[in-house]
């Protein structure tokens, strides 16, 4: 164990290709002091048949997933070429 509590923050945790923000209270020895896991799944249904060939050829729609949860229909940000109607971080 960590000699004592360090201070609440974010950092970044690579795992493969994908980047988390981890938000916790950490050790002062740069481990999390409390672990919380949980699975989801976010699948992209943008590809119109030409995958990302060109800017305007793919939507932005994806559907976020997690057992026993509603989905969520989302989006990239209307900026962005994202369907305004579906939740986006807007």
């Amino acid at each position: 164990m960590g000699s004592g509590v360090g201070a609440v923050g974010v950092r970044s945790l690579m795992i493969g290709s994908l980047l988390f923000e981890c938000i916790g209270i950490w050790w002062e020895d740069g481990r999390m002091k409390d672990v919380h896991e949980y699975q989801v799944e976010v699948e992209w249904l943008g590809n119109r048949g030409t995958g990302t060939s060109g800017y305007r050829d793919y939507s932005r729609e994806h559907a976020l997933r997690a057992a026993g949860k509603a989905e969520i229909a989302g989006s990239a940000d209307p900026t962005f070429r994202g369907d305004p109607e579906r939740w986006n971080p807007v």
